[in-house]
């Protein structure tokens, strides 16, 4: 790989991109703006502009492909390829019809490669590049179907050129059967990463209003249309990032994103009902929300925490809350200077219920980070902590948009 150092020469290296031989993406890319990035964006239906990209600081996109007589307004066309090749960015080939199309095994695998290497032809990408075939479910109980899915598709387009899109599990199975590239979403993944994977998602709807998801490289070469791209600072796969089964406070479990209560119960190796018991303020166990707390160790538990603090709960009012402890709405507002809003709170959120009104900048109780004052950015946080809002993100898969934070919840720091 040709290596570019210098912004100056950005033009003259999209020049040479253009013209190189398509069967040959060996030249670096730089995103729009001319610099290095370890970060990607992935959408659908949505078409984001130069300066939108460029402002995203994104050096690839991943998008979608569908045979043109399908007519689906998400696919990649031959003409918007051409584009986003023009800017500089690196284009990531995925290929999902149905979320949960891998659930047919070989025989979908089939089909579905079928239509993504036709789809890939009528879009002028090379012959030899893989296609990211999406697992977009809980793949817990459906590994060896998916792993079957896989090799159907391999046995259209070669084992070498498939990669797979889904949570920790969908990933590893497909590693441990001998596919070499891997895109890992955080949900379904109970925040454990494959090492192995070349590509995180690590935040849904984090741009342009929802409309696209941010992505993270964490290996150069993800066999992306137009070459590896420039890696910053994570070349070491886990850098800055959260592994293993996140601790919210110790002994909790912070939902998220494509979470059930049995999954959650399966990755920490006790049952439903074992679960069930430990949260006795849940009284649906279909119905969790990303964000809430689940107390995932320990003896089972009065829904009422002692010591003077009362974890919001699904329903809950702060009228409510102060019916409950004998007091008034403005005694509990007084109580929790992070509350502005007494219409306003967050399942999961600690208030404080008795004792004297606490400082609003008094430090996180350990193993919890900081928790959000009013008034408080995520650039401002990060500033607090000499890090990078991008930093923060990725620490916290929680925060799907960078500009809204909430008081009162905790951000995990470095």
């Amino acid at each position: 790989m040709r290596p570019l150092v210098r912004k100056a020469l950005c033009s003259l290296a999209l020049a040479i991109a253009l013209l190189a031989p398509a069967a040959s993406p060996a030249l670096a890319s730089l995103p729009v703006d001319g610099r290095g990035s370890d970060y990607g964006a992935d959408y659908a239906w949505y078409r984001p502009t130069r300066s939108q990209l460029s402002s995203a600081d994104v050096s690839f996109v991943a998008r979608y492909l569908v045979p043109r007589y399908r007519g689906s307004g998400k696919a990649l066309s031959a003409s918007e390829a051409a584009t986003l090749r023009s800017y500089g960015l690196v284009i990531l080939l995925n290929y999902e019809w149905s979320a949960d199309s891998a659930k047919g095994g070989y025989a979908a695998g089939v089909r579905d490669a079928q239509q993504a290497e036709q789809a890939r032809s009528e879009v002028g990408a090379p012959a030899n590049l893989p296609i990211y075939f999406s697992v977009d479910f809980d793949p817990h109980g459906w590994t060896n179907t998916v792993v079957a899915y896989l090799n159907g598709a391999a046995s259209v387009i070669g084992r070498a050129r498939v990669g797979v899109y889904g949570g920790y599990l969908a990933v590893k199975a497909a590693f441990d059967a001998g596919y070499g590239y891997g895109w890992q979403t955080y949900a379904w993944s109970a925040g454990a990463w494959d090492t192995r994977a070349q590509v995180r998602q690590i935040a849904n709807g984090a741009f342009w209003g929802g409309q696209g998801d941010r992505d993270l490289v964490v290996r150069a070469d993800f066999g992306g249309w137009g070459g590896s791209v420039v890696l910053g600072g994570a070349q070491n796969p886990t850098a800055g990032l959260p592994t293993g089964t996140p601790t919210a406070p110790s002994g909790f479990y912070t939902v998220r994103r494509g979470d059930s209560l049995s999954l959650i119960a399966h990755n920490f190796g006790m049952s439903l009902s074992a679960l069930e018991a430990l949260n006795p303020s849940i009284r649906n166990p279909n119905l969790i929300y990303v964000g809430q707390l689940i107390r995932v160790s320990g003896a089972p538990v009065n829904p009422i925490p002692g010591n003077g603090v009362y974890v919001v709960r699904a329903g809950d009012t702060l009228s409510r809350i102060a019916q409950k402890y004998g007091t008034t709405v403005g005694r509990l507002m007084a109580l929790n200077p992070a509350i502005h809003n007494a219409n306003l709170i967050y399942v999961g959120e600690q208030i404080h219920t008795a004792g004297n009104a606490p400082n609003a900048n008094r430090a996180a109780p350990q193993n919890m980070g900081y928790r959000v004052q009013t008034g408080d950015t995520l650039s401002r946080i990060a500033s607090k902590y000499h890090t990078t809002v991008r930093t923060l993100l990725v620490l916290n898969p929680q925060i799907h948009n960078a500009n809204v934070i909430y008081a009162g919840a905790y951000i995990r720091v470095p």
